[in-house]
């Protein structure tokens, strides 16, 4: 009975969040687009010798850094499950080899 109370409570600000995200990830797609024709261009830009290798270089850094920032931010990496952190831990803090078989 108190699920449905709270659902019932929490729905209007469910929803209102859920707008709000699905705002967020449309207008972070829509930079990628952008960026992407910023990058089309950046290209036509130096085919055509208006700019130089070196300031494309930094222009293209910069266009595709701020393309993988809102990369991880749409698709992050998921977190390791405990096994796999631990599976890590391990591995690389195997017992050190002493030259003499492994004991000190």
């Amino acid at each position: 009975m108190a699920l449905l109370i709270d659902d019932l409570l929490l729905f209007p600000f469910k929803a209102i969040c859920e707008s709000v995200r699905d705002a967020a990830r449309q207008d972070m797609e829509n930079r990628q687009r952008e960026i992407t024709d910023e990058l089309t261009r950046l290209h036509v830009r130096l085919e055509s010798g208006e700019v130089d290798e070196e300031q494309f270089d930094r222009q293209e850094t910069a266009l595709l850094d701020r393309f993988d920032r809102i990369q991880k931010t749409l698709h992050p990496e998921p977190k390791p499950s405990r096994r796999e952190r631990l599976e890590k831990y391990f591995s690389e803090t195997d017992e050190p080899d002493f030259g003499n078989g492994g004991t000190p």
